[in-house]
């Protein structure tokens, strides 16, 4: 298990759905880092990815069902490949 940690708050969440730079670092870092998202953070990406993507042209589909904010040891894994 590794001791480094790092928190993200819901900007770089929205960069690493809609962008390239933030999810290669995840995945580069992603065996030697754990990666945690707070629940407030999540629920603030996924509140302002919709009109985020809008003014950047992304064309974006609600989830369904609904999203929620991982709970427990989901990882950022989880948010990123809705598994």
């Amino acid at each position: 298990m590794t001791s480094r940690r790092i928190i993200l708050d819901a900007n770089i969440i929205i960069r690493a759905v809609l962008g390239s730079r933030v999810r290669e670092l995840i995945d580069r870092y992603g065996e030697d880092v754990e990666f945690f998202v707070p629940a407030l953070a999540f629920d603030e990406a996924l509140r302002n990815l919709p009109t985020i993507a809008e003014k950047r042209g992304v064309i974006s589909e609600p989830a369904s069902p609904p999203c929620k904010a991982p709970t427990g040891e989901d990882r950022l894994t989880v948010l990123l490949s809705g598994s």
